[in-house]
């Protein structure tokens, strides 16, 4: 089993800035949070910034590590910038 890595030695390991590494777990829990919301890669690449082919990968990693959050009728999680809760998208 693979143990998970602190930001800074994730950085050393694959040669990238801090910044960089943030920006990419960030990215991430937005990703997972509007998969939750039922959006699209076209739709999460629009409001991500990140072009489909990221989006995509971003989608892999979190299919594999959390199959769970693409079965219908998820309840909704906490918003990655604000913590607040959010309503699943159905209006």
């Amino acid at each position: 089993m693979a143990t998970l890595c602190a930001p800074p030695d994730i950085a050393r390991q694959v040669n990238h800035s801090q910044e960089a590494v943030d920006r990419y777990i960030k990215d991430c829990e937005r990703i997972r949070f509007l998969v939750r919301r039922g959006m699209d890669i076209a739709e999460i690449s629009h409001l991500t910034g990140r072009g489909k082919q990221v989006v995509k990968q971003h989608l892999e990693i979190i299919k594999h590590h959390h199959p769970e959050l693409f079965e219908i009728g998820q309840e909704p999680d906490r918003c990655p910038d604000t913590g607040a809760g959010c309503s699943p998208k159905t209006q």
